[in-house]
């Protein structure tokens, strides 16, 4: 595809009548304040970025959904939001209990594993 701007779903569905071009999936909330950067092409940093986007309307784009409408949220329900959001996500599985190590196993690897029969 050489197309100037993002086509979103249409990339993986490739709908013949061009519906789903623009379109994008959205993604759970959780664990949310590990996922930084933020929208389907990383251009907000942080949740702050992200709920200030919305809460002045989404941006200017031709498909956008005439549904979204600025939030009108005060300074500190902004806040409240990027608090609840950010509540949404466990402690970091990045720990050394977490983290897989080459020798964590318990039992014999099986070599060549997918050409193995059950």
């Amino acid at each position: 595809m050489n197309l100037k701007r993002d086509v979103g779903a249409h990339v993986q569905g490739h709908k013949a009548d061009g519906s789903d071009i623009g379109k994008f999936m959205t993604p759970t909330l959780r664990e949310l304040k590990y996922s930084a950067p933020y929208m389907h092409n990383g251009t907000l940093q942080t949740l702050q970025e992200v709920v200030s986007f919305y809460n002045d309307g989404g941006g200017v784009d031709s498909n956008k959904s005439p549904l979204i409408k600025p939030l009108g949220l005060s300074v500190k329900e902004q806040g409240d939001l990027v608090s609840f959001l950010e509540a949404l996500s466990g402690d970091p599985l990045n720990t050394p209990e977490h983290v897989w190590q080459a020798d964590d196993y318990s039992y014999q690897v099986i070599e060549n594993w997918q050409s193995v029969r059950n």
